[in-house]
């Protein structure tokens, strides 16, 4: 009975000082207090004696201790960590709660009170605040009743951001006991209840507060806005506490995300060990060698970049971030040195190309949704939007649910859509069908363009084609440089000639080493271009580029945010004010971007288009809340038997 005995000790010294500090407590309801058997006591939050005031009501009601659950860091105070841990306290990783909530659960079901707090935080605005699921879920797994406990007052002795008033102040302290109930099983449902029963027992504080010593003082930090008071509103206390909320969920996914890309480099170097990315024949030449070179040096640059920008601004779990950080900057500095000792023309032509490129885009990611990555990147909701089609904003023809609903706000705001492609207007038209609204089309990289809207094309203009002549001297062309090449034209729908495509017989020559050979011969008779497609090179009209006729239509409109995957892309990508590549982009089109998002298979659109839409959505949540609560504060609650 060691850890009850030194408790009681603990009890008995609370009780001298606070006698000492002439709290005048007052509490109600302690008869709800169950007499034996485990329950959940769930507090509200308002300073950071509660852990003391809380234990107050059963303590006087039944001499029973409350084993509080409490964040871990706590425990690693010198002191005040072996007192949590001698007196039974239950230590909570914000990260990951999984252990704290199974002994949470064996402790209430062998019969001891556990002490928890479901706003997990501090209220700075004094109200009940959102609660966590964690109370009820214990409560149910264990077959305890909640009993809900509500104190006013903690708040005047040490809140946060507030000074200690520790000495003697003679604060009035204010408890209320409410009727313990059973959880139902259902979280959402008991959680809500739970709230209902604390916002009705917090109520209770206040008004005996008002009936004991008078209407709040108008103006004082410790009182609530709702009765005139300086504390935050509940709304402008729950944005920050969302923020804290949403700060913890990104600390989990970035450790997540390093493990994951720690695995896969490590993965990657024992491959390239085993020989395993070393090609059988050589392809190409010194050129590619020297390619691979730059893109590893990139790998292991960029990863070093995350490994030093990653854990900046950690606070909880900056222990695990800086650990994986510390090992990607290892693995990437081993996986560049494995493959530099071998020498890059053991890989010319293997797929050691493709490898890294996906371990730069997982990089560039997990990099890009860095806090001080994505603060200030948009200024606002943009003037338009462009999209490639293939391999952006479809994936297998279809287009994600998040991207349709970003697109459907933005156009409701005025926002312009452009959807663009290397193929035909067919594409096009089977994306902006999916999508439900208005948009411009740019198919056969440019050289058509027209207005989609239910359906139905118009306004259709023809903005460059391919005479006989013109086909004639590029078949020729290609006919000079190998026999192995094919071309085949694409029309508009009145049939006139908008679009070449190139290929190769030899299955061996992929789309970059087919550009690579066309570029000079048939540079001066089309724009080249290569797309998702990978034996494929694109013709366009002499005079025709994505890029270019974009700037045509968008001419005057500064603000434009495109988004591509493939180097037809690069040009269009590299003018506008925002360009983002996709993740499955490639290793160029990463290079030359400054923000990368998801592949088109995780809706990489729909992601980057909602972390526009959603800083948009925060500032204006911040100006209606500043609003509501000038208005509240000239607004406030009437005295106590008084109605508005």
């Amino acid at each position: 009975m060691r850890v009850d005995s030194v408790y009681r000790g603990i009890i008995q010294v609370g009780r001298v000082l606070m006698g000492f500090q002439g709290l005048q407590v007052t509490v109600a309801g302690t008869e709800r207090i169950p007499a034996e058997g485990g329950a959940i006591l769930a507090f509200n939050h308002t300073g950071y004696m509660d852990f003391v005031y809380g234990g107050y009501a059963p303590w006087r009601a039944h001499r029973r201790l409350v084993r509080y659950m409490a964040k871990a860091s706590t425990f690693k105070t010198p002191g005040v960590g072996w007192l949590m841990n001698v007196m039974g306290h239950i230590p909570v990783d914000r990260i990951d709660g999984s252990e704290s909530f199974n002994k949470a659960v064996a402790l209430a079901r062998a019969g001891d009170f556990i002490g928890i707090f479901p706003e997990a935080t501090i209220s700075r605005s004094f109200e009940i605040k959102t609660l966590r699921t964690g109370a009820v879920r214990i409560a149910h797994e264990a077959g305890v009743p909640v009993v809900p406990v509500l104190m006013f007052g903690s708040q005047r002795i040490w809140t946060k951001g507030g000074r200690r008033n520790l000495g003697r102040t003679k604060v009035p302290l204010y408890v209320q006991v409410m009727e313990p109930f059973t959880p139902t099983g259902d979280p959402v449902e008991d959680t809500a209840t739970l709230r209902s029963l604390m916002q009705e027992g917090l109520s209770l504080t206040w008004d005996a507060y008002r009936r004991d010593h008078g209407e709040f003082p108008k103006g004082a930090s410790w009182v609530p806005a709702r009765f005139g008071g300086g504390a935050p509103t509940l709304e402008e206390a729950q944005r920050e506490d969302d923020a804290i909320e949403q700060e913890r969920h990104r600390v989990r996914q970035l450790n997540e995300d390093l493990t994951r890309l720690n695995e896969r480099i490590k993965e990657v170097t024992h491959n390239a060990v085993d020989g395993a990315y070393q090609a059988y024949e050589k392809l190409t030449g010194d050129e590619e060698a020297r390619n691979l070179a730059s893109l590893a040096h990139w790998v292991k640059t960029t990863a070093d970049q995350l490994a030093a920008e990653g854990v900046a601004g950690v606070k909880e779990g900056a222990g695990r971030v800086s650990q994986a950080s510390e090992q990607l900057r290892s693995n990437t500095t081993a996986l560049y040195n494995q493959l530099t000792a071998t020498g890059w023309e053991a890989y010319d032509g293997s797929k050691l190309e493709e490898v890294l490129t996906t371990l730069a885009s997982q990089t560039r990611q997990i990099m890009d949704r860095l806090p001080e990555r994505m603060r200030g990147r948009v200024a606002g909701i943009p003037d338009a939007v462009v999209l490639d089609v293939e391999g952006t904003l479809a994936h297998e023809g279809m287009v994600g649910e998040r991207s349709i609903s970003a697109l459907q706000e933005l156009h409701s705001r005025g926002v312009e859509i452009i959807l663009t492609s290397e193929n035909g207007y067919e594409a096009v038209d089977a994306t902006a069908g999916q999508i439900g609204i208005p948009v411009i089309g740019l198919s056969d990289n440019g050289a058509l363009s027209y207005r989609f809207d239910n359906g139905q094309r118009s306004d259709v203009e023809l903005r460059g084609h391919f005479t006989p002549g013109e086909q004639g001297t590029v078949a020729g062309i290609l006919k000079d440089v190998s026999e192995d090449l094919q071309v085949s034209w694409g029309c508009s729908p009145e049939g006139e000639v908008v679009r070449g495509e190139v290929r190769s017989t030899d299955p061996t020559v992929d789309k970059k080493t087919l550009l690579n050979l066309l570029a000079e011969p048939l540079g001066q008779e089309a724009f080249l271009s290569i797309g998702t497609a990978a034996d494929t090179v694109y013709l366009a009209p002499r005079g025709i580029s994505k890029a270019g006729e974009v700037e045509s239509f968008l001419e005057g409109q500064e603000d434009v945010l495109a988004i591509g995957d493939s180097p037809a892309d690069m040009a269009l990508l590299a003018r506008v004010h925002t360009g983002i590549a996709m993740g499955n982009a490639d290793g160029e089109v990463l290079r030359a971007c400054r923000w990368a998002t998801a592949d088109a298979a995780d809706d990489g659109v729909g992601m980057a288009l909602w972390d526009v839409l959603d800083e948009f959505h925060e500032r204006e949540a911040r100006e209606k809340e500043a609003a509501a609560a000038k208005e509240t504060r000239d607004n406030p609650e009437p005295p106590v038997g008084e109605s508005r």
